[in-house]
């Protein structure tokens, strides 16, 4: 593989916001008291005072307020279907199109790593009691942030090399760059929370030895699921999981081959297209 073609791989598809153009967005904002953009947010983001803190040129606040529920905000920035979601419920829907939410929240957070913000502070008083997190994926990342908040001690166990789950083996970096969730780990870290890495609970260590007060299993959804036909255990096979992981973690050395089939049409399928296309398959 060419390192031009590996570069291309690693490339973000798509450019966010420069300063001009996220304040022109944040202007087309309404300001709306009732904020029904906040209100079609899952994760509470709460767009509507992120929105208006930017267009008040208060972007750190901006970025406070993104992390104060979502400690995940740089990754979701890129990955949320927020287009069927806050976007979906915006008052200019009825005018002439959505504020681009999204584009707006990644440029915060993007303004929060360039400046080296401090948007998240650890408490000052900690709690005696432990609690152990299984996995390092999204929803570890969570439950860590939120009990480091309260002032509990968190330790975060992961298998693999890298912590991160789903947002570091699972997605192709064009859409979500490797550095965009190492910067929303490390949120996770100024909150004190401990890593141990290469380890697997049960087989490297035994929790009910350790002292834990309380666990909480994260461990992900990583068994995939095959088709029922022939064929599915030959060489050169791979589950979308496997796949998208080999093509993260093996560099130059992995090859999917100039012909490739994918099975399947949704948005796991999709990653795995355009990653076999951008890693050198001619026909895909």
């Amino acid at each position: 593989m060419s390192k031009v073609v590996k570069a291309k791989y690693t490339t973000e598809a798509v450019c966010g916001f420069t300063h001009r153009t996220a304040m022109e967005e944040a202007a087309r904002c309404l300001l709306c008291i009732d904020a029904p953009c906040s209100k079609g947010c899952p994760a509470g983001t709460d767009p509507g005072k992120f929105i208006r803190s930017i267009r008040f040129r208060n972007v750190k606040g901006a970025a406070e307020t993104i992390r104060e529920n979502n400690i995940l905000g740089g990754s979701c920035a890129r990955i949320c279907p927020y287009d069927r979601l806050c976007e979906e419920f915006c008052s200019r829907c009825g005018i002439d199109k959505p504020i681009k939410i999204g584009k707006l929240q990644r440029y915060a957070i993007e303004q929060e790593k360039l400046h080296k913000m401090k948007t998240l502070v650890a408490p000052a008083k900690k709690k005696n009691a432990k609690v152990a997190c299984v996995g390092a994926g999204p929803a570890s990342l969570a439950c860590a942030s939120e009990l480091a908040k309260e002032g509990y001690r968190v330790t975060i166990f992961e298998k693999e090399e890298k912590p991160g789950g789903v947002l570091t083996y699972g997605i192709t970096p064009s859409r979500l760059p490797q550095s965009v969730v190492d910067h929303d780990i490390a949120q996770v870290r100024r909150l004190g929370v401990k890593f141990i890495m290469n380890t697997e609970v049960g087989k490297d260590v035994n929790l009910d030895e350790m002292g834990f007060d309380a666990v909480f299993i994260g461990a992900g959804l990583w068994s995939a699921k095959k088709p029922d036909i022939k064929g599915t255990d030959l060489k050169g096979v791979y589950t979308a999981v496997d796949f998208l992981k080999k093509a993260r973690t093996k560099k130059n050395d992995f090859k999917p081959g100039n012909v490739v089939v994918v099975v399947g049409g949704g948005d796991v399928a999709l990653d795995c297209a355009v990653t076999a296309k951008l890693l050198g398959a001619q026909d895909v």
